[in-house]
């Protein structure tokens, strides 16, 4: 028997009462890997804010000290949930044929490398275009671009769209009459 088994078993045999009781959670490890485990409060004195919820995500923080997480964690998906409006409108950005930049940190936590976005545009004139790609990169055409072919329609598409550590990406559009401009997180990887 490994020593890892050994220590399973000894965690088996350990009693589940009180605030020590033992429940599964998902620990990041220090290279990104997601490692199934039982784990009791006890033995995780150090959380911070609130204790893990069993099937919760755990990690290190850059303190050192425990917390639980919500995902995004690699290769993992974030549905946002039932949003009640759009996250930003025409009257939130700029349309001027120029690249700006879009701070999504106050939706999307720490960790995240891709959003997934909704947007509703509405055109006067026919062929405008969005575009969106992670902040800082320069070649831009390795973002997502959406053409709106007629004027007079209300069109709804989605992107996939990487974004930096800040959780900003960058966005440009048409330097045209946009009817309709608006943009929804729907989720995060």
């Amino acid at each position: 028997m490994c020593e890892r088994e050994r220590e399973r078993e000894r965690e088996r045999e350990r009693p589940n009462t009180g605030r020590g009781c033992g429940m599964r959670v998902r620990i990041v490890s220090p290279n990104g890997e997601l490692i199934d485990s039982e784990v009791r409060m006890n033995d995780i004195v150090d959380v911070v804010a609130d204790a893990p919820t069993e099937g919760q995500i755990i990690k290190r923080n850059s303190n050192g000290l425990w917390e639980a997480t919500d995902p995004p964690v690699p290769g993992s998906y974030v549905d946002r949930g039932d949003p009640a409006s759009w996250d930003y409108s025409k009257a939130d950005l700029t349309t001027d044929g120029q690249w700006h930049t879009l701070d999504l940190s106050s939706i999307v936590p720490e960790g995240a490398t891709l959003v997934h976005l909704k947007i509703k545009a509405q055109i006067a004139y026919n062929n405008m275009i969005i575009g969106f790609c992670k902040k800082g990169i320069v070649n831009k055409q390795n973002g997502a671009t959406l053409m709106i072919r007629h004027g007079n329609n209300e069109y709804y598409e989605e992107a996939w769209v990487a974004c930096d550590a800040d959780r900003k990406i960058e966005y440009w559009t048409s330097d045209q009459t946009w009817v309709m401009l608006d943009i929804l997180v729907r989720g995060w990887g």
